[in-house]
């Protein structure tokens, strides 16, 4: 059975006392009292929208009333006077505990605790081997009107006692963290949805808490230790927020460096890298660099010689001034010693037996 069930089938169950608590809800609302319309039993939290969950200050105090025994059974009333009364009561000192200090609110407050937390005992049916049938045992005979006496009763005597004079040593709250008392459409909110606002808030201050802290110069047992964190919860943050060894050694491996080179700048071991150069194939990285500086060296080459045809296709040859200007006098001088050696080769035509004609 969900929520929104579970309190419908109890509103059924107390139909009296839900039809009261919504005439009180209305009184308070039109004479403008303030109350919380779910109820009132652990220590409000204001709260906005970033903040979804509440953590206990230093030396704060949350109160809490338990709405269920501790079997986690609901509260069954078999005694108006003694038992109720007693139940009545102790919410009472918890109310004031909080501060409420108006009576109508606390009327309300109390009806809604009797509609949603409290099971009357209605008989029960048992088998009679006497005469051999089932019989009903009669339970509660309920006058709803003396029971509303005595809530007003109850208010009377909480209204007279000092908040200081008030035992709250057994409503204390000993939860670090708590989710908002949030109303849903259907009805309040799960606890399991509660317990869901919890964990994500501690799983991100867990986190936040990991990434300032986190040193990967040492163990993961000793962030562990310096973080306040299992090794399980770092293995997982680091998966998904730190670069694996794998993934550094794929973006960083060298292969014009030595091995031992590549172990200390990607600050692995030699067995490692090979794994990883093994599985990733990087081996041919080292032949695709050689041919991409040999391809680059060409296209260098080819650069130089077009500029060079350029040049020459530019100069003028003819030129005395201009080609004195770009060599200088000498060119001039080696050029005529050539020119007369040569010429000298032309006339002797029986050089060393050669026809150079």
């Amino acid at each position: 059975m969900n929520t929104a069930d579970w309190l419908k089938h109890k509103e059924n169950e107390n139909l009296l006392f839900y039809k009261t608590r919504l005439e009180q809800k209305q009184f308070c609302m039109k004479n403008k009292i303030f109350i919380y319309i779910d109820g009132l039993y652990e220590t409000p939290i204001e709260l906005s929208e970033q903040n979804k969950v509440v953590e206990k200050k230093e030396g704060e105090i949350w109160l809490r009333f338990q709405t269920k025994c501790k079997d986690g059974k609901q509260i069954h009333i078999k005694n108006i006077k003694k038992n109720y009364r007693s139940i009545l009561r102790s919410y009472a000192c918890f109310l004031r505990a909080l501060g409420v200090d108006n009576e109508h609110a606390m009327l309300f407050y109390m009806l809604d605790f009797t509609t949603y937390y409290i099971s009357f005992n209605s008989g029960s049916n048992f088998y009679n081997w006497k005469n051999n049938r089932y019989e009903h045992k009669e339970g509660l005979k309920i006058d709803f009107r003396k029971t509303v006496e005595l809530m007003c009763e109850v208010i009377k005597w909480i209204m007279k006692k000092d908040v200081k004079d008030i035992d709250v040593s057994k409503f204390i709250d000993k939860r670090n963290k708590k989710a908002p008392q949030i109303s849903e459409a259907c009805g309040r909110l799960a606890k399991s949805k509660k317990i869901k606002l919890i964990k994500e808030y501690e799983n991100k201050e867990l986190y936040e808490r990991i990434k300032s802290l986190y040193n990967p110069e040492v163990s993961n047992k000793e962030n562990c230790k310096n973080i306040g964190c299992s090794e399980p919860v770092l293995i997982k943050w680091k998966k998904a927020n730190i670069e694996s060894i794998e993934e550094k050694i794929v973006r960083v491996y060298n292969p014009l460096l030595s091995k031992a080179e590549n172990c200390r700048i990607i600050n692995c071991d030699k067995n490692t890298l090979n794994k990883y150069i093994k599985k990733h194939n990087l081996s041919n990285m080292e032949l695709e660099v050689e041919e991409k500086i040999f391809e680059e060296h060409i296209e260098i080459e080819n650069d130089i010689e077009e500029k060079e045809e350029e040049f020459s296709d530019k100069l003028d040859l003819e030129n005395d001034d201009l080609l004195s200007k770009i060599f200088g006098n000498e060119f001039f001088t080696l050029f005529e010693e050539e020119k007369a050696r040569w010429a000298k080769f032309e006339d002797d035509k029986t050089f060393k037996g050669f026809d150079f004609l």
